[in-house]
């Protein structure tokens, strides 16, 4: 019967217990587990610390650069217009020409301040923002922002000049203020709409 040892087995043989299958047969430590070896933890942090790190070195840098170093490489070779000393911009329905530029004397509470007269007529509306004019000195360096603008006759001073359809078909002359922080004359005035740069006058730009 199954289960039971026959008397006629040889001595030393396994009693018969029936079908048994193949992996029945064998021992339990036949059959393994294969375990996934997990990569060093330290190293992988670390890794991971170098690649962040990395990153935000890289925005730091690109940042700094389309800031301050982008603007007058792209004026420089993308679409800006060179007007030598003496000569207008004519373009976009605008005429414009520098007229003088040198150190205003202080007046009442302010101080002396470097002055670039303008004379611009346009057929169309536009507002010319004292952001957008630069002065360029010899020996390089960050290009200095106007702080205002003003019509000849004082009347309208701002960050800004508007020019209304009363002015149009005009010559309309502007004073553009600059703090006098640079020694020197400058060589370069540069308008960021439309992308103009004028030629300064050495002997007028040091009046």
């Amino acid at each position: 019967m199954p289960g039971r040892s026959s008397p006629w087995a040889p001595e030393g043989s396994l009693p018969y217990h029936g079908n048994v299958t193949p992996e029945e047969r064998q021992p339990p430590s036949a059959t393994r587990r294969r375990v996934q070896a997990s990569p060093p933890k330290a190293e992988s942090e670390g890794r991971a610390g170098c690649l962040i790190t990395g990153a935000l070195l890289g925005i730091i840098v690109g940042a700094t650069f389309a800031f301050y170093g982008l603007p007058p490489i792209l004026k420089h070779f993308y679409g800006e217009q060179h007007v030598p000393a003496g000569q207008a911009y004519t373009g976009d329905a605008k005429t414009i020409r520098v007229t003088s530029a040198g150190i205003q004397a202080p007046t009442g509470e302010v101080g002396p301040m470097m002055v670039v007269e303008l004379a611009v007529e346009t057929n169309k509306t536009w507002t010319l923002n004292a952001s957008d004019v630069t002065l360029q000195f010899p020996g390089g360096g960050d290009w200095q922002k106007a702080e205002s603008i003003a019509s000849a006759d004082g009347l309208t001073s701002g960050p800004a000049f508007e020019f209304r359809p009363a002015d149009l078909a005009t010559e309309v002359r502007l004073r553009v203020f600059f703090k006098p922080t640079h020694a020197g004359a400058p060589t370069y005035l540069h308008l960021a709409d439309p992308l103009i740069r004028f030629a300064l006058d050495p002997g007028n730009a040091s009046k």
